[in-house]
């Protein structure tokens, strides 16, 4: 099966941290230089400058397919998590270095998703390092910040010429197999030697939408026919009319308030 990319740049294959940027592997390629200030070395260790054994680390890539680490895989995606942090599910993290074995990262670490050509819909086919700016370039997408670096990284949609052998990729059964048709199964297709008109299409929809719905309630005729009544205690209790028998009578409503609210106000005029 071949996996063909539809960028301009090849999706990487490979991606590994370097101590010594000589030492790095054939078909690398080393970020040495920040891409917004090629004056800025892209160490991602910045040691001491003081110190007299000072560590540099390098991020490489390579979109070589000899620098898989298994025939036709590929960088899928990659991410930035804590050093502490569980890693994500379906990565791995690059942790040493491929000169020294050392540690890549101090309190980070990369991680990265492999995937076989045949079967990914994009790959990871650029990585920069901004040294400057805090926003990725057009067409990019952050993964984190490494020592004041900001690591990018650009996606390629990718596009297999053969997707009928996708056993040979690890999958547990072939696109074309009964399975998917099981699963997936076909709409059937409109007769054209009968085309229904439009009122009679409604009223078939409205026959069918009536039918979902009564056929549950139609199902249950044990208590059909039954009359829904209160049970005697409870009826007696919600009769209105025994229960408006044993309140007080109402006063008449003109004489009562001009009882409650007569005061002749003797007592203020006096003190007036």
């Amino acid at each position: 099966m071949n996996g063909l990319y539809l960028g301009t740049d090849p999706p990487i294959t490979e991606i590994i941290f370097v101590a010594d940027k000589s030492k790095a592997p054939p078909h690398y390629y080393v970020i040495s230089k920040a891409e917004d200030d090629t004056s800025c070395e892209a160490d991602l260790w910045k040691d001491s400058f003081f110190n007299f054994n000072r560590n540099y680390r390098y991020l490489c890539y390579s979109r070589s397919e000899n620098a898989s680490q298994a025939s036709g895989m590929i960088i899928a995606d990659v991410c930035l998590v804590n050093e502490k942090d569980k890693i994500p599910t379906n990565y791995a993290a690059v942790e040493w270095t491929y000169d020294s074995r050392e540690k890549c990262l101090r309190r980070k670490r990369l991680c990265v998703r492999r995937v076989h050509r045949s079967v990914a819909i994009d790959a990871v086919c650029s990585i920069v390092l901004l040294a400057k700016s805090k926003a990725p370039p057009v067409g990019y997408f952050c993964a984190g910040d490494i020592e004041g670096f900001l690591l990018c990284y650009k996606f390629c949609a990718m596009y297999s010429r053969d997707r009928n052998s996708v056993v040979a990729a690890g999958l547990p059964y072939p696109e074309n197999s009964s399975l998917i048709s099981n699963l997936y199964p076909r709409v059937p297709q409109p007769n054209p030697q009968k085309t229904m008109s439009s009122e009679e299409n409604y009223t078939s929809s409205k026959t069918s939408l009536r039918t979902a719905v009564l056929s549950p309630l139609q199902s249950q005729s044990g208590v059909e026919g039954v009359p829904f009544e209160l049970h005697a205690k409870l009826k007696a209790r919600f009769d209105l009319t025994s229960a408006l028998k044993d309140l007080p009578p109402l006063p008449d409503s003109s004489n009562y308030l001009e009882a409650m609210c007569d005061y002749s106000f003797s007592f203020e005029k006096a003190m007036i």
